[in-house]
C-alpha cells in the first residue's frame, strides 16, 4: 500500500482532481429543485425565532395541524440552512452545500486510494459512486449524510491503517450531527457493526488456524466506536424514541415509495437502472479482481 504523498504531479493525480472538481462544478451550478428547500428554510426560521422544534405540520394545505415529528430529525440541518440563508441568501447555501458534497467524495476518493494504491483506480471507483449518488444531490438535509457516511469509512480505514485512539473520536462526533440532521444515521452504526464483525471473523479464523498473533484486543476499537456512536445518536430531541422513528420510516409504504432517498432502486427509473448496472458491474469486479476482497469489503458492498 502506497503512502499518501505527492512528490510530483502525474496523470493519475489529474484523474483524481478532475473527479473532485466535477462534483463541485455540478453541485454549485445545478439549480435548486424546490421540492423541500423552502419548507426546510421556513422550519429553520421557526426553530430559530421560537426556540422550539415544531411538532405539527404548519405549512401544508391538506394536513395543517396534524402531528409531524420529522422536524425533530431535521432540526439541526434546518437551523444551519436558515442561518446560511440569512447570511448570504441561496447563493451561500448552495456554496456550502457544494463544499459538503465535494468533501464527501474527496474523502471517498482518499479511502479508495488507500485500498487500491492507485489514483486512477480510486478516481474510477469514486466516479461510479458519483453515478449512483448524484440523483440525490438536491439541497436538502440528506446531503449532509454523504459527508458523514464518508467520514465513517475514512475513520474506519484510517484506524485500520494506523491504529490510534484519535480516530475513534470521529464516530461519536459525526453521529452526534447525523442523528440530528437525517434519519439515515443507522448507516453509520451498520458500518461500525461490519467492522466489528470483520475483526471477530479474523479472530475466529486465527483461532481455527492456531495462530497466536491475533487476540481479542483487536475487537476493542470497533466495539468502542460502535458503543460511543450508539450513545451519541441518543443525543437528539427524541432520545430513545429515535429508534422507533427509524422503524416507522422503514415500514411506512408511503415513505418507501415516494420519498427519493428511501425508495428502493427499480428498473422503472433511469436512476434505478443506473444503480443496478453499477451494482452488477461492482459484483463482477469483486469476482474477477486478482486482489481478493476481505470480509469487511464484502459486507460493506
Amino acid at each position: 500500500m502506497k503512502p499518501f504523498h505527492i512528490s510530483r504531479l502525474e496523470i493519475g493525480h489529474l484523474w483524481a482532481l478532475a473527479v473532485v472538481i466535477a462534483v463541485f462544478a455540478f453541485v454549485s451550478t445545478h439549480p435548486i429543485r424546490p421540492h423541500d428547500f423552502w419548507w426546510h428554510l421556513a422550519a429553520g426560521r421557526e426553530i430559530a425565532t421560537s426556540g422550539e422544534i415544531p411538532t405539527v405540520d404548519e405549512y401544508s394545505y391538506t394536513a395543517a395541524g396534524d402531528p409531524y415529528t420529522s422536524y425533530q430529525t431535521f432540526w439541526l440541518a434546518e437551523i444551519g440552512m436558515y442561518g446560511l440563508y440569512q447570511l448570504g441568501g441561496p447563493q451561500l447555501v448552495v456554496l456550502i452545500y457544494s463544499l459538503i458534497i465535494t468533501a464527501a467524495y474527496a474523502l471517498l476518493l482518499w479511502v479508495c486510494y488507500w485500498v487500491s494504491g492507485s489514483w486512477r483506480f480510486a478516481a474510477g471507483a469514486t466516479f461510479l459512486a458519483i453515478a449512483v449518488g448524484f440523483n440525490n444531490w438536491n439541497v436538502r438535509p440528506q446531503g449532509i449524510s454523504y459527508l458523514l457516511g464518508a467520514l465513517f469509512l475514512w475513520g474506519i480505514y484510517g484506524y485500520r491503517r494506523r491504529p490510534h485512539p484519535a480516530w475513534l473520536v470521529v464516530f461519536p462526533l459525526a453521529m452526534l450531527v447525523w442523528a440530528n440532521v437525517h434519519g439515515s444515521f443507522p448507516i453509520g452504526l451498520v458500518l461500525l457493526g461490519i467492522w466489528l464483525a470483520d475483526e471477530a471473523w479474523s479472530w475466529l479464523l486465527a483461532r481455527w488456524k492456531k495462530e497466536t498473533d491475533r487476540s481479542l484486543r483487536h475487537l476493542l476499537a470497533p466495539a468502542s466506536a460502535l458503543l460511543l456512536a450508539g450513545l451519541a445518536c441518543l443525543a437528539n430531541p427524541r432520545g430513545l424514541g429515535i429508534i422507533s422513528y427509524v422503524g416507522n420510516l422503514l415500514s411506512n409504504s408511503v415513505v418507501q415509495n415516494l420519498v427519493t432517498e428511501w425508495a428502493p432502486p427499480t428498473m422503472d427509473t433511469p436512476a434505478g437502472v443506473l444503480f443496478i448496472v453499477v451494482f452488477l458491474f461492482g459484483t463482477l469486479i469483486l469476482i474477477l479482481s486478482p486482489r481478493q476482497a476481505n470480509f469487511f469489503q464484502v459486507l460493506t458492498f
